[in-house]
């Protein structure tokens, strides 16, 4: 075997080995942890929010449940896919590896040609699954995210009414808050910053 073609059997050897690190699936099982793991976040959020005295939260649970129900269905389909592709890279991997000995060997008219081939069809292969799992996932992670930015927008409104001197009139309860700017002169750096809270009966601003 020529120089040359001892080199490119290393790259080949050193593609394969950075293949068989992705075989696993691991970054696709770490997005299915991570969506466990926030549904369990957004819990013990919520308790915290409730805790706090925020009064509006059954939308967002109900948001969660729906998720929820919808993830419990869908789950026992991941897991069985993630375990197909598993065994199917699996022997792959095995393939392309026979292949390597096949062409540190000499053996076949242009074995490492071969090899390339097969590996690169390989990396080709573990992206497109890769790819359809972020797609399983994509409602699923982009529902969580949407209703986490509204859980902390709520305990964000919350510390920041809890700062200032408005006190709740009688069944009055805080839906949410926002930065605003109390205009006065039109120049931005002269009007003063301030927090916009919306309660289930005022619209009140106070200046920082």
């Amino acid at each position: 075997m020529t120089d040359d073609s001892q080199a490119k059997l290393a790259e080949l050897k050193a593609q394969l080995v950075a293949l068989q690190g992705s075989v696993g699936l691991s970054s696709v099982t770490d997005d299915r942890d991570d969506v466990v793991a926030k549904m369990a976040r957004l819990d013990e959020q919520f308790n915290k929010l409730a805790e706090s005295g925020y009064a509006h939260l059954q939308p967002l649970k109900a948001r969660l449940t729906a998720v929820r129900s919808g993830w419990a269905a869908a789950q026992a389909n991941i897991e069985a896919q993630v375990d197909y592709f598993r065994k199917k890279l699996d022997k792959e991997t095995q393939r392309a590896s026979r292949m390597m000995v096949s062409g540190q060997s000499g053996d076949g008219g242009d074995p490492l040609a071969a090899v390339e081939e097969k590996i690169g069809s390989l990396g080709d292969e573990i992206k497109s699954i890769e790819s359809q799992f972020s797609d399983w996932l994509s409602p699923f992670t982009g529902a969580l995210y949407g209703i986490e930015n509204e859980a902390n927008r709520a305990a964000w409104s919350i510390e920041e009414w809890s700062e200032t001197a408005a006190r709740p009139g009688p069944g009055e309860s805080l839906l949410m808050a926002a930065k605003a700017e109390w205009v006065v002169s039109g120049r931005d750096k002269d009007d003063p910053d301030g927090v916009l809270y919306l309660t289930n009966q005022n619209l009140i601003l106070k200046k920082k």
